[in-house]
């Protein structure tokens, strides 16, 4: 179900709007209908921060490219698998709870939204400013929108970096300009030394792996070519891996 305006191409005031009204409108539709947050242009000037709100809608993400030559590949298969699979979350995302009553558009807040991915749960940080604001934010894990318990090793997809562990009532510090957009990952601890984050080349890292948790083993079955991330003795360790790989943490 369409859960806001159309998506005007090349507007960056459009992509604000757009995202703000679509995220907040599925706390209501996404009790009942998959959000379509409708089509976009993967070689739009916000085309990151939109692709990322549609791999978190649940719904479906569908390109309008006028001109195919300048589709922007690269970011297509960053959401894709290799055999056109489209990622997303296991349901639709919805904004933590510190948001609810905020206005990120009017307001110097990062607009944040959570699910989860092969039950991991993952979550979409963006600066939608109106003004333009750099932002900096420390959130609390306690305010998502699902309960956690545990611990975390945190990884930004997007910047690439490995956060460390992180308590489920934790919090993790993210600075944006405007219109950029950060994916945290936040893969559960197992035995407090180990655990597998995904496909380091895809925007949910987790997406193609099918896991199996067995006592303090961790077994990994991937569905796309790649680099592994994992972390084994609190250290980030990569392997280059093939879809059907199977590895052992």
């Amino acid at each position: 179900m369409r859960v806001s305006q159309d998506y005007i191409p090349m507007w960056r005031a459009d992509a604000k709007l757009h995202t703000l009204w679509s995220v907040y409108n599925s706390l209501l539709y996404s009790h009942f209908a998959y959000p379509d947050y409708d089509m976009w242009m993967s070689y739009d000037q916000s085309a990151r921060l939109i692709a990322v709100t549609r791999v978190f809608s649940g719904g479906p993400v569908y390109i309008t490219d006028r001109e195919p030559e300048r589709t922007n590949v690269k970011l297509i298969k960053w959401i894709t698998l290799n055999d056109g699979e489209v990622i997303r979350v296991d349901e639709p995302a919805l904004p933590m709870k510190d948001i609810l009553f905020r206005d990120p558009y009017n307001e110097a807040v990062l607009l944040k939204l959570a699910s989860t991915v092969n039950e991991y749960p993952v979550i979409a940080i963006m600066n939608i400013n109106r003004d333009g604001l750099r932002i900096s934010e420390e959130f609390r894990l306690d305010n998502m929108p699902m309960s956690l318990s545990g611990q975390y090793v945190y990884y930004k997809v997007i910047n690439g970096e490995w956060g460390g562990i992180v308590e489920a009532g934790g919090s993790i510090k993210v600075e944006l300009n405007e219109l950029e957009v950060e994916v945290i990952v936040l893969a559960p601890l197992i035995n407090g030394n180990k655990t597998v984050i995904g496909i380091a080349e895809k925007v949910l890292p987790p997406y193609p792996l099918n896991l199996i948790k067995m006592n303090d083993r961790i077994v990994a079955r991937t569905r796309d070519e790649g680099t592994l991330l994992y972390v084994k003795n609190n250290t980030l360790s990569k392997t280059s891996v093939k879809a059907g790989d199977i590895i052992e943490v």
